[in-house]
């Protein structure tokens, strides 16, 4: 019986870490000229492409938007990826609404993009408010636009815990993507497990990159300068991850070219 527990209790476990799939019908099966299961259009239109298999795509024009049913949140990020290709500006979003099912305003609301003839995929990482109780994604075509949207997938993300830090710093929240204005006159901190890591992004650009300064001996670091999106809507990120080596305190310092610094204590205990 301890046998069946502990490997219920591991499953159980990797089901969180993977995350939870939203139940979404990103393959548009069963869709017709006059229906697509699991998806209603707001506006402009849209045509069913059969891609084989059972499977489609959708083709959305004339300033057309095409939302799914409401399914309830399960945590707190989401991973939207999509397959995309056409002419003109596409989007790739999202919906919330609170218990009362009343829609909230949020100020992340999806990611824009630059379609072209050759597919390319689009993805986008949104947080998800506490408040939030059901979500609908949004797919959109920009008046004058034509996108095809395929393979659409929605994943809840639940964010390993991070412990809070003391002496006035601010936890470092894993997986959060930091903009250069929220390193003011801040200092971050994190405690891990020896061996346990936590990652992070931080804004940059092209040319004005992130470097690492110093780091304790208790951990390790690397650095990862990443491009995502597609002309002329492209984002640069410098991706960071601390990994716990020994037990100790330590101090990560991260410089960017214009001068700015972000110091992070580490604590592995």
């Amino acid at each position: 019986m301890k046998k069946i527990f502990s490997m219920l209790s591991v499953l159980f476990a990797c089901a969180l870490i993977a995350g939870t799939d939203l139940p979404l019908n990103g393959d548009f099966k069963g869709s017709s000229e006059k229906n697509i299961p699991g998806w209603i259009l707001q506006s402009g239109s849209v045509k069913p492409i059969y891609d084989g298999g059972g499977d489609y795509a959708v083709e959305l024009t004339g300033a057309a938007e095409l939302v799914s049913t409401q399914y309830p949140v399960a945590g707190s990020r989401l991973e939207l990826q999509a397959e995309v290709r056409g002419s003109g500006i596409g989007r790739i979003s999202y919906y919330i609404y609170d218990r009362r099912g009343k829609k909230l305003d949020v100020p992340a609301d999806g990611i824009r993009f630059s379609a072209q003839t050759r597919k390319s995929k689009v993805r986008a990482l949104l947080n998800i408010p506490a408040e939030a109780a059901r979500i609908a994604i949004s797919l959109t075509a920009a008046q004058g636009s034509t996108i095809i949207f395929e393979d659409v997938e929605a994943e809840f993300e639940l964010p390993r815990p991070v412990i809070a830090g003391t002496d006035g710093t601010v936890p470092l929240v894993n997986e959060r993507r930091y903009r250069m204005k929220d390193l003011e006159n801040v200092t971050y901190s994190v405690t891990l497990a020896p061996g346990k890591d936590v990652e992070f992004k931080l804004e940059e650009t092209e040319l004005a990159k992130w470097q690492l300064v110093s780091a304790g001996k208790n951990c390790r670091v690397a650095i990862d300068h990443d491009r995502d999106g597609i002309w002329p809507l492209v984002r640069y990120d410098a991706e960071i991850e601390i990994e716990a080596v020994r037990r100790g305190k330590g101090e990560v310092i991260l410089r960017h070219v214009s001068g700015k610094e972000m110091k992070i204590a580490v604590q592995v205990k």
